[in-house]
């Protein structure tokens, strides 16, 4: 019997974040004896704005990666991460694998006045599945409608072990930047989306994102025309040359020249000009770098130092008078 298409490509949707974290309380981490990596755990927080009051609302988040003990976080330490989240519409809290490579601690966590709401920005791949306008009820001069889309996103739970889904709620502004992207969410669409957790729903257990970009994903693509397009055909007479760290400065070299071992010279000896000074000392110059035949060092220090054929006699004949 033929496997099932869907068990032989399984959806992959995943919602990816970066937010700044308070860690509160450090959870027993997963480790198998005698090994230092494992799981580690932690508790954390979530901040944004109340739309109504203004202040600032923290939900209960869980931190998890995968790591050693040794470089593990510290409670009362804030610490900007990066990874996915995975946000089931159960009353559970939503949990964070972030990645411990790009772990950036801040600051103390005592001290600190800096508010860390709607600072969770994300991004992801998902699926349309329900769509509704609203009217924009942030200030009272506001004329315009928002749409409310609710994606769906699909990602591997470590915890479960199994591949989960999850809805998160969308908010596109009907404002002069986004209005026109709301024909762009049609049901069943794959979209890629961003930006930043703005709110949480407790009655349907969602998280609420404030939308800062969309665009659409690439589409399908059969097997045979991704093979054409990533090996294409030789053409005759149009080779293309591989570049090593070119920024188009005049001091580098071309691909036809030929390329100088470190450590030696690339000077070429000239014939010197007797006429041009200056073209005689870098020829002198030059042969100190490169030694040249001493035939032709002698010549051009003889030339310089000789005397004059008429200043000969001259000598002689005063010394044989004396």
């Amino acid at each position: 019997m033929a496997p099932v298409v869907s068990t032989l490509r399984r959806q992959s949707h995943p919602f990816f974040s970066r937010a700044p974290f308070d860690i509160t309380k450090t959870l027993p981490p997963v480790i198998t004896p005698g090994s230092s990596y494992g799981q580690l755990m932690f508790e954390s927080t979530l901040a944004f704005l109340n739309t109504k009051t203004g202040e600032d609302v923290n939900m209960k988040v869980k931190l998890q990666v995968y790591g050693s003990t040794a470089t593990s976080l510290l409670e009362d330490k804030i610490y900007f991460l990066s990874g996915r989240v995975i946000a089931l519409n159960a009353k559970t809290p939503p949990v964070f694998y972030f990645e411990q490579e790009l772990t950036f601690p801040i600051a103390d966590s005592k001290g600190y006045s800096i508010s860390l709401a709607n600072k969770a920005g994300c991004y992801g791949l998902g699926v349309v599945i329900s769509k509704a306008e609203e009217k924009d009820d942030s200030s009272a001069t506001s004329t315009f409608n928002n749409l409310l889309v609710k994606i769906r996103h699909t990602d591997y739970d470590v915890q479960t072990r199994n591949s989960v889904s999850f809805i998160v709620q969308y908010k596109v502004a009907g404002n002069r930047n986004l209005a026109k992207t709301f024909g762009l969410f049609q049901v069943g669409r794959e979209v890629l989306i961003s930006g930043y957790i703005a709110g949480y729903n407790i009655e349907q257990h969602m998280l609420q994102v404030n939308t800062l970009s969309v665009s659409l994903s690439s589409g399908y693509s059969s097997s045979s025309a991704a093979v054409n397009a990533a090996e294409p055909s030789p053409v005759a007479g149009n080779r293309r040359r591989p570049i090593q760290i070119d920024f188009g400065s005049d001091e580098e070299n071309g691909d036809d020249a030929p390329q100088v071992p470190v450590g030696t010279s690339n000077f070429v000896q000239q014939t010197p000009q007797e006429d041009n000074p200056a073209a005689l000392q870098t020829d002198l110059a030059s042969t100190r770098e490169t030694p040249q035949a001493p035939q032709k060092k002698r010549k051009h220090t003889k030339r310089n130092t000789q005397p004059t054929p008429e200043k000969v006699p001259a000598l002689v004949t005063d010394s044989s008078i004396v």
